[in-house]
């Protein structure tokens, strides 16, 4: 989820809850690894307020894979808003 926003730096939301991953030790954890990989990636990143929720699963995933997601979902980001850009000029 994004929202556009007026501010020149792209800024990160966390909701997770416990029906999603119950233990907060897993929360905790995901939400570590989003937070770190967002800090590094932000620099690339639209001005745009991102809101990060968890699929079922979630709680199993190795560290690893939530990184590779949180790529993923950023480059889908670019180019959808590159695509958004592009067709308003």
């Amino acid at each position: 989820m994004l929202v556009r926003q007026n501010k020149p730096f792209p800024r990160l939301g966390l909701a997770f809850s416990k029906k999603k991953i119950p233990r907060a030790v897993d929360r905790n954890r995901v939400k570590r690894v989003v937070r770190e990989q967002f800090r590094l990636t932000q620099t690339t990143l639209p001005p745009v307020d991102m809101i990060v929720m968890p699929k079922a699963g979630t709680r199993n995933a190795k560290n690893t894979s939530i990184v590779a997601s949180f790529h993923e979902l950023c480059e889908q980001l670019k180019q959808k808003l590159g695509n958004q850009v592009e067709q308003s000029q």
